[in-house]
């Protein structure tokens, strides 16, 4: 009996042995795989852009990865980062787009981002009436570059805001106001005399009281009975000329005149523009004009028809000599 015993115990030991061993393999094995998938968490963060976890959010990687579930810890960091990313996509919106926003609407709107769903979240912010600033919407600037233009010429017209929630443009009358950004410009072609309003206001929703200037932009039409003639310069027309064989150069442009048909004496003058037209404007029409630069050209001079309410096309002169000088 006592050596049986004795055989026992020992059988009883060699079988404890086994399983310690094989314990320990387990464990070691569960920690290799435990650390591996912390790798690939790791390396899965620096491709999101993502510096650190929120504490529950590496308890709850921790224990995917000592479960051995690594598709699962991963998938978990994915979408942080889609929703870090969402929300910096959300916030540039706002930026761009919108004054400020009220911290329970934009925290409405993150909570579409964790859902993935950025178009939602930009809806969100849209929808939901903006904070409105402290101090009063106003206009700082409302002008053109010009006052006055020809009919199917352009004008540009520049406006400065500040404290605006919504800036509209329009036209008295017209009712047409568009949307506008809160400093800006826009070129417009008016067809007739027009009036432009601007509006401001602190609210893009419901009512609101506004606050608006006004800009009359004038559409010139030539009087009744008149025309005007342009035509086109080429060759030499602006030249370096010494004027003395001792004295100092100076650059002259062509002048170009005007005559009754049969005159030796121009009535007008006209100046030559940067690329080679000249014009003359408000002439009588129904006559004959003739026209000649003051300098050697070919041709010399050249007949134009006047007609009623038309720009009439002028000679093209070549110009081939010097002006006259005393």
């Amino acid at each position: 009996m006592k050596k049986a015993t004795l055989i026992g115990y020992i059988m009883l030991a060699l079988s404890a042995s086994v399983l310690t061993s094989i314990e320990y393999a387990v464990a070691e094995q569960t920690d290799v795989t435990t650390r591996r998938c912390l790798e690939e968490v790791r390396e899965t963060m620096i491709r999101e852009g993502i510096k650190r976890l929120y504490a529950r959010d590496q308890k709850r990687v921790n224990e995917s990865c000592k479960q051995g579930d690594v598709n699962s810890a991963i998938r978990f960091v994915e979408r942080i980062g889609a929703y870090k990313r969402c929300v910096r996509d959300l916030n540039t919106y706002i930026k761009k787009n919108i004054l400020n926003v009220a911290k329970d609407i934009h925290n409405r709107a993150k909570s579409q981002c964790r859902r993935g769903d950025l178009q939602k979240a930009i809806e969100e912010v849209n929808e939901a009436p903006t904070k409105i600033p402290a101090s009063p919407a106003k206009i700082i600037s409302f002008v053109a570059n010009t006052g006055i233009v020809k009919k199917g010429h352009s004008v540009t017209l520049r406006w400065r805001t500040a404290n605006a929630n919504t800036v509209m443009l329009g036209r008295y009358g017209a009712n047409d106001f568009q949307k506008v950004q809160a400093s800006g410009s826009r070129s417009v072609s008016p067809a007739k005399t027009t009036t432009y309003i601007l509006m401001v206001g602190q609210s893009t929703k419901g009512p609101t009281a506004m606050k608006s200037k006004k800009l009359q932009i004038t559409v010139s039409t030539p009087p009744k009975g008149t025309c005007s003639i342009e035509g086109e310069l080429k060759g030499k027309w602006r030249q370096r000329i010494q004027e003395r064989s001792m004295g100092p150069s100076s650059i002259w442009t062509v002048n170009v005149g005007i005559y009754i048909v049969g005159s030796n004496r121009p009535f007008e003058v006209a100046s030559v523009s940067n690329r080679g037209i000249y014009r003359f404007k408000d002439l009588s029409a129904g006559k004959k004009y003739t026209v000649r630069p003051f300098w050697a050209s070919s041709p010399q001079e050249g007949n134009v028809s006047c007609t009623p309410g038309k720009t009439i096309k002028g000679p093209k002169f070549k110009i081939t000599g010097h002006p006259l000088i005393d």
